[in-house]
């Protein structure tokens, strides 16, 4: 059973299963992993924002599959909930900039940087650690290390075209008990998404029931990686 729960899936261009997108829920308090250009329509049609008084985005990178409708969800929640946004991202200059680009200006939000985790044990999150990623050149990208109170640990790569050593020796020694990954079909020289090929070379078959495959770029992938023995997230 995941972890993470999944409003999307698909990758930028992949629009029927929705930019990627997760949260973690509790009662009034809400954790949004990245906010997509449809990520704000999808959370409004669940629901998920009734009753939250608390809300937190963690982000990846400010790629627009991945913050498109960021803006929007902080004007909702200041405008209409009456609560602000706490943003949580490692390079704050970058987000503020584009945010004010938006005319979202700083007082609609709170930003801090992932080991800042303060709020967050009403989400049972007792660690937030930020991995730097291999994305593309131009931009920054993240993942995360999420460990929650009962011991259980995630990561979250975001977008990514390898994985570190690090990363790898700490899913076999069991260290994560789930490991959520970028994955696509295509597979090409100068690739920014980690191809399921590349995937199959790096993890090895016995630790793939670990793994959940994200930001899934066609249908066809999917059973492909399944076959190969990797899970595949679903969105509830």
């Amino acid at each position: 059973m995941q972890i993470l729960n999944f409003i999307g899936r698909g990758s930028a261009f992949n629009t029927q299963e929705g930019n990627t997108s997760s949260y973690i829920k509790q009662e009034k308090n809400m954790l949004l992993l990245d906010c997509g250009e449809n990520i704000f329509t999808r959370i409004m049609e669940k629901g998920l924002m009734e009753n939250i008084k608390n809300m937190y985005v963690l982000i990846t990178h400010l790629h627009p599959d991945h913050v498109g409708s960021l803006g929007t969800l902080i004007f909702y929640c200041y405008y209409i909930k009456k609560i602000k946004v706490n943003l949580i991202y490692e390079k704050e200059y970058e987000l503020v900039k584009m945010l004010q680009l938006q005319g979202a200006a700083n007082f609609l939000y709170n930003i801090r940087k992932a080991e800042e985790t303060e709020g967050l044990e009403s989400l049972d999150i007792l660690q937030l650690k930020p991995f730097k990623m291999e994305h593309a050149s131009e931009i920054d990208s993240f993942g995360y290390h999420i460990e929650f109170k009962d011991n259980k640990k995630v990561f979250y790569a975001g977008d990514t075209n390898n994985l570190r050593t690090e990363l790898i020796e700490k899913l076999e020694s069991c260290y994560y008990d789930q490991f959520y990954v970028d994955t696509c079909l295509a597979d090409y020289p100068g690739n920014t998404h980690l191809s399921l090929n590349r995937i199959c070379s790096l993890i090895s078959k016995e630790y793939r029931s670990k793994v959940f495959c994200m930001h899934l770029d066609c249908h066809e992938l999917i059973e492909k990686a399944k076959e190969e023995g990797f899970n595949v997230v679903e969105v509830l």
